[in-house]
């Protein structure tokens, strides 16, 4: 989890494990490429309050 849907210029504010489940709480306005995956990034918080932006292509959506 980043603080900023970015890659560049952002800080790492922790880390999910697989099948962790979050609240979605918004979308970037844009797809970015990160290596061979596109997607938007998605602000997300988790049962514990931890609040942070998730690349899409790391999320499986329900």
């Amino acid at each position: 989890m980043r603080d900023n849907p970015a890659t560049s210029n952002s800080t790492v504010v922790g880390t999910l494990a697989q099948g962790t489940s979050v609240e979605i709480l918004g979308q970037s306005a844009t797809e970015e490429t990160i290596g061979s995956n596109t997607g938007y990034w998605y602000r997300v918080k988790t049962s514990d309050g931890l609040d942070g932006w998730v690349f899409g292509a790391f999320l499986e959506l329900q």
